[in-house]
């Protein structure tokens, strides 16, 4: 692996990508999956990007954890992670 994902922090609504560079003889398949909703991704809201990372778009409270890139060829397996936090906007209304 050339790049693994980092822990990240996010707004509700933006966007997110998620680090998962591979290298190797032959060309390694990547899995990412996560931890939290169940294990269950997001599919409407993301994509495998040509490096092989996650980008996930309209971000939303319940995407909060850890996603997982697993990458593996003929020479081994290795596997690495990072944590989403997702933060909201908060807006406040002052009257006078």
């Amino acid at each position: 692996m050339i790049a693994g994902p980092a822990d990240a922090v996010a707004i509700v609504g933006s966007s997110i990508i998620f680090q998962c560079k591979v290298g190797g003889d032959p060309v390694p398949d990547v899995l990412w999956r996560r931890t939290a909703g169940g294990g269950n991704m997001p599919l409407a809201r993301l994509k495998v990007l040509e490096d092989r990372s996650l980008e996930l778009k309209n971000i939303v409270l319940e995407d909060e954890g850890e996603y997982i890139c697993d990458v593996d060829n003929a020479a081994g397996e290795i596997t690495a992670s990072g944590i989403l936090t997702v933060h909201c906007k908060r807006f406040y209304s002052y009257s006078i």
